[in-house]
């Protein structure tokens, strides 16, 4: 849900094309989604005792530290990341109108 509300808000505010706006909030999502689950895991793994709760929590936290973070690097332009993303996303042409 929130790739597809990210994807419709910067399409419709920050003048990127459709393919530009779902290639950046898939790859923020993925990453924290990634980033989510291995934390869940380890955590799951690490502790004994009420691991479950532990290992949820560990998991919603680094997976939302992830997605800031590369939202900054993405919007700074570190890396190239932008102008990266930006070119692979101009590629994808769909039949939508919002």
């Amino acid at each position: 849900m929130t790739i597809g509300i990210g994807t419709y808000i910067d399409y419709k505010y920050t003048d990127k094309t459709i393919g530009e706006a779902l290639k950046k909030n898939a790859a923020s999502g993925g990453f924290g989604l990634v980033a989510s689950a291995g934390t869940a895991v380890i955590l799951g793994k690490a502790l004994v005792s009420n691991s479950i709760g532990w290992s949820v929590a560990g998991g919603i936290v680094v997976g939302t530290g992830v997605s800031w973070t590369f939202n900054r690097a993405y919007d700074n332009n570190f890396l190239g990341i932008q102008d990266g993303l930006d070119w692979k996303g101009q590629f994808i042409k769909l039949g939508v109108k919002l």
